[in-house]
């Protein structure tokens, strides 16, 4: 049988009313500790983590009972810190971490040894650049960030331009800074005077989805079988990828009314559970992750063993389409 394929409008306007349907749980996206936090340590808190998380395939961990991965331990076990520590969460203690200490708040015991984390060094670098240059220019304070922009998320002395300065924030499109604006913004800890401002932050698992479905087309037949074959593409290719799926994204927003952090929650989790790299669960009752999978944890959706989005998604119904992937490039920034 041959199924006639959507446009790209089509595929908006059907993904927009997929996402009013399944908004996400605030605390699995931004979760607290227990302990009543000031705005200022709360906000220098995402400002590190969110400027360290990327590339964390090979993390893992237990927190309680419960097996974790990736950025969901990143988090978690960041969190645990947080509530046990707080002295650890100093500007000044960050500015001199080792990688000991860095490893052992990432591991389920405290042992550096046994933690997962990789990349240790370049992390470190990370987070000494952003606490010299928050002494240097902010005195010390994420809060101030904000405050020096007046709550403006765009122009010259936004808060974007001023993220961009650090070396964690400098992507060219501004993924990580968007995101911590969003998460920011969302918790009522930058109240930002422009959130309409607020790009959606693409990484790899959002690039994915967006190019399986369908929201955007490669037009370059080049650029298209380096996707297909995953061979590297330059930062120049990455870049502009990014920026179109970023504008259709955008779009969904602005045409459609999509509430932002709805939408960048819900192609997240799609793209780590649902629209795998190789295995993505596109048919009826073909799911394997039961137990593994963390879409309705994070989402108020109720699971039809296949992706949400399969219904109208150019790769469930195109071969073509499904064999589109994320770019392969290596950085610091997804």
């Amino acid at each position: 049988m041959v199924r006639r394929m959507r446009t790209p409008s089509a595929i908006a306007e059907r993904l927009a009313q997929t996402i009013g349907k399944m908004p996400p749980r605030l605390e699995y996206f931004i979760p607290t500790v227990t302990l009543e936090l000031d705005a200022e340590l709360e906000a220098l808190f995402w400002f590190v983590i969110t400027g360290i998380c990327y590339q964390t395939h090979r993390l893992k961990g237990k927190i309680g009972n419960r097996e974790l991965h990736g950025s969901d331990y990143m988090i978690g076990s960041a969190l645990r810190t947080l509530q046990e520590a707080q002295n650890f969460w100093q500007p000044e203690h960050l500015l001199t971490l080792n990688p000991d200490e860095l490893r052992s708040m990432f591991s389920d015991d405290g042992i550096s040894a046994h933690s997962t984390l990789d990349r240790v060094e370049e992390r470190l670098e990370l987070i000494r650049d952003m606490m010299h240059l928050l002494k240097e220019k902010y005195n010390s304070r994420v809060m101030n960030i904000y405050n020096f922009a007046e709550g403006k998320v765009a122009g010259k002395s936004g808060v974007l331009s001023r993220l961009a300065e650090f070396k964690a924030y400098s992507d060219p499109t501004q993924k990580k800074s968007n995101l911590l604006v969003l998460y920011l913004n969302k918790r009522g800890i930058w109240r930002v005077a422009d959130p309409e401002s607020i790009q959606p932050p693409v990484d790899y698992h959002v690039m994915r989805v967006a190019l399986r479905l369908g929201l955007v087309s490669i037009d370059d037949p080049c650029l298209n079988e380096k996707l297909r074959a995953r061979r590297p593409v330059s930062a120049e290719e990455d870049a502009t990828i990014r920026q179109h799926i970023q504008s259709a994204l955008m779009n969904l927003v602005t045409k459609h009314r999509v509430d932002l952090f709805n939408l960048d929650s819900a192609l997240w989790m799609v793209g780590r559970n649902c629209c795998l790299k190789d295995t993505p669960v596109c048919q009826y009752e073909q799911c394997t992750r039961a137990g593994v999978c963390t879409l309705v944890d994070a989402l108020n959706y109720t699971c039809k063993l296949r992706c949400p989005f399969a219904d109208y998604c150019s790769g469930a119904m195109d071969d073509e389409f499904r064999s589109l992937t994320e770019t392969n490039f290596s950085s610091i920034y997804y």
